[in-house]
């Protein structure tokens, strides 16, 4: 068994492929491997990924029909044969210490099953402070990690191979903001979790990328991705037996996650979305831990539309 599997999901991106398999083959730790799924290319980026399956025997090339990002992360998955694996978009970059670094982690704790590390947007000012932290278990690491603005990112983790199966995690296929569907769960579901003062990850910051695309038919996509994955996770917390606490934390954070998606949206795209709110009670989950708190989810109760005209817009 390798140390690590690296997986790298492929679509169309002959441009920038070289560059990010480039950066991981110059890791300065050598005991992994890639596992390169090409999602149904159509342009030259198997043309690219054979040459440099050619030129290093770790780097293991994998084709399939167009399935998107959360079916191709799966597949790769299901291939990885190392203790753990990490994600990298075939359109970013790794910093070439991540492996040494994530090593050096799991050799201080026994079945650590996440790694935190940092990533940097290329687009932004150089984070200066990160939220670290040794050993914490899931619930705690939760409460630690939703302090983060990129908290949910699936490339920003070490996951443990077999902590994965064994919870049966899946990228849900067809689905878009998989990573807020699914990295809660899996960061409050883990026993031991640390976060590491080490930006590893370059996410490169493309115009007309999927991230940036806010069409009409994307919005309507997003919210209706977004509520599914609400609806998922309250089942999924009310079922679990975490800490009333976390429990509520959760639902909190959850729920704002949903509120604040209103900032993309105006219209009767707005209009729909709020009554989806209005629908499930979203208000209710609010923390009213402090005064201010208490008046916010008053207010949010009263008129959801204020609320996000005064706090959201």
């Amino acid at each position: 068994m390798v140390k690590f599997s690296i997986i790298v999901p492929v679509y169309n991106v002959e441009k920038y492929l070289e560059d990010c398999l480039d950066s991981i083959l110059k890791q300065t730790y050598d005991d992994f491997e890639v596992i390169v799924v090409n999602d149904g290319s159509t342009d030259n980026s198997q043309k690219v990924i054979d040459n440099y399956a050619k030129r290093d025997n770790r780097i293991k090339a994998f084709k399939k029909k167009n399935g998107g990002v959360s079916d191709a992360r799966n597949y790769g998955i299901s291939k990885a044969k190392g203790e753990y694996f990490i994600f990298v978009d075939s359109d970013d970059t790794i910093n070439d210490k991540l492996l040494e670094k994530l090593d050096k982690e799991i050799k201080k704790y026994d079945e650590i099953d996440l790694i935190k590390y940092q990533l940097q947007m290329t687009d932004k000012e150089p984070q200066l402070e990160f939220n670290t932290f040794d050993l914490l278990n899931g619930e705690e690491a939760f409460l630690e990690l939703i302090k983060d603005d990129l908290f949910v990112s699936p490339v920003t983790y070490a996951y443990r191979l077999e902590y994965f199966r064994n919870k049966k995690f899946k990228y849900e296929v067809g689905r878009i903001h998989e990573d807020f569907g699914l990295t809660p769960l899996i960061v409050i579901s883990a026993n031991k979790v640390s976060a590491i003062d080490y930006v590893g990850y370059n996410y490169i910051v493309r115009e007309n990328s999927i991230m940036t695309n806010n069409s009409n038919e994307r919005l309507i996509k997003k919210n209706e991705d977004t509520l599914f994955f609400y609806d998922n996770m309250m089942k999924f917390i009310e079922k679990s037996n975490f800490n009333s606490y976390v429990t509520k934390i959760f639902k909190s954070y959850i729920s704002n996650g949903l509120i604040n998606r209103t900032v993309l949206l105006d219209g009767t795209l707005l209009k729909d979305y709020v009554n989806e709110l209005k629908i499930r009670k979203v208000g209710n989950n609010l923390i009213d831990d402090t005064l201010p708190r208490k008046i916010k989810k008053i207010l949010f109760k009263l008129s959801p539309s204020l609320y996000i005209k005064l706090f959201v817009k």
